[in-house]
This record gives C-alpha cells, sequence and structure tokens, in this order.
C-alpha cells in the first residue's frame, strides 16, 4: 500500500505541473455533444482527485456532468452499472455509449449490453481492441461522426 501511495503521490505531483492537452478529436467530440444537449459523463480508473486535475488542466472537465472514479474498485462493470443507475435518477436518457481505449473498457461495455466504442488512443492497439468485438472502433476521435452514423443505422 506504501507503494501505492507513493505512486500516487508521483503522480500528482507530475501532473501539477505538466501541461496537458486533449488527444485529437476530443474537444470537437465533446462540444458537438454539449451542443446537441446530450449528457456527457466520465468513468475512470483513475483517483478521483487525479481525473479532475487531468480533465481540469485539459480544459474538458466543463463538458462533464457525471464523473464516477474506481478509487481503488477495479471492476468495471460493477462502476459502470453503479454510474448509470445514479446517472438515471439525475437525468432523463434513453441511450447509453460506453467510448473506451482498452479491452477491459469494452468487455464491460458488452457486459451489460451497452453500445460500446473502442478507440485507439491508450494503450491497446486498433486491432487489439477490434477482437473485442466493440460495436465500432475507432483510430481517434476525429472519426466521432461515425458513432452517429453507426447508432442511427442500428435504429
Amino acid at each position: 500500500k506504501k507503494i501505492s501511495l507513493t505512486k500516487t503521490l508521483n503522480l500528482r505531483s507530475l501532473l501539477i505541473h505538466k501541461k496537458i492537452k486533449p488527444l485529437q478529436g476530443v474537444s470537437e467530440f465533446l462540444n458537438y455533444l454539449k451542443i446537441n444537449k446530450e449528457y456527457r459523463g466520465a468513468v475512470t480508473g483513475n483517483l478521483k482527485h487525479n481525473a479532475e486535475l487531468i480533465l481540469r488542466k485539459a480544459g474538458l472537465l466543463k463538458f462533464f456532468s457525471i464523473l464516477k472514479c474506481a478509487d481503488g474498485l477495479n471492476n468495471r462493470v460493477q462502476i459502470l452499472k453503479r454510474t448509470i443507475l445514479q446517472a438515471r435518477k439525475r437525468y432523463n436518457f434513453d441511450k447509453v455509449i460506453i467510448m473506451g481505449d482498452t479491452t477491459k473498457d469494452i468487455k464491460a461495455g458488452k457486459e451489460l449490453s451497452i453500445f460500446t466504442v473502442a478507440v485507439a488512443t491508450g494503450s491497446d492497439s486498433y486491432q487489439k481492441l477490434r477482437l473485442s468485438q466493440p460495436d465500432l472502433a475507432l483510430h481517434t476521435l476525429k472519426e466521432y461522426r461515425k458513432i452517429f452514423d453507426k447508432l442511427s443505422k442500428s435504429h
């Protein structure tokens, strides 16, 4: 546990001093959702104070009405399920989309029968993400319009 705490503190001090820029297409995608009055939530494996710091420094925190962090929990399915239930109490929506950059994210979404979008911006390659059978796989979020094309064809 000491190592974990030390790693967290080191990460936090690095984050405080580091400039953080959003990945290509992220700001455009979030702006598109905001303009179209879509609810936006983020679920992350990061600790809450680190996630907020990253999103704030990247200029993205303002886009999210929901931010759920694992804060030590490892079960992504339970975290997602809990987050969706809490969101349903606050907001009226009928469609949930899970976007992730790991096969674990995609598998969790599939286990909950949620439309899944894999984005190859993390440690898992595009090919590896495709093997987890997302509903849609993107190389970057610059391709975000494909999400809405796919959704409109699935109805």
